[in-house]
């Protein structure tokens, strides 16, 4: 009888954490990982059409609490984030003295206070001064995920 009720209670403990992996900080806090990356991602095709079909991977979250409140933000990187440096969005038209050639695009979700994504940004990491050298960078990192 035990057997049979452990058996149940294990089933039950299996089923209800399926689609949440918590990070938790004993009774400090906790941070449901894969609800954030799937919202995250729901929101950013929704925004930006063009990355469905495109292979979308999590780099990080960050929550963090501040005096004035609390602020939680995924950031995700996509297999056609390599682009010329022509193509930035937050670094402006430039004189590019230094020769860069290539950046990737990392794509920011910023969240309210009620946990709904609300607004997207860019980070935009410069690569290097040639193609071959900034995609190889590129790879390194986006395989790293």
């Amino acid at each position: 009888m035990k057997l049979k009720m452990l058996t149940c209670l294990f089933i039950f403990f299996i089923s209800s954490t399926q689609g949440s992996e918590k990070q938790i900080w004993g009774e400090l806090a906790s941070l449901d990982t894969i609800a954030i990356e799937k919202s995250s991602i729901s929101f950013l095709l929704e925004q930006m059409p063009d990355l469905k079909g495109v292979e979308i991977k999590l780099v990080q979250i960050n929550a963090q609490y501040h005096k004035n409140g609390p602020s939680l933000e995924s950031l995700f990187i996509h297999a056609n984030s390599f682009k010329p440096i022509s193509e930035n969005k937050t670094l402006g038209v430039q004189d590019l003295s230094y020769g860069i050639s290539h950046y990737m695009e990392l794509i920011r979700v910023e969240f309210s206070t009620g946990g709904i994504p609300e607004r997207i940004s860019y980070n935009e990491p410069l690569l290097g001064q040639n193609k071959e050298e900034s995609l190889e960078r590129f790879k390194e990192f986006y395989d790293s995920y």
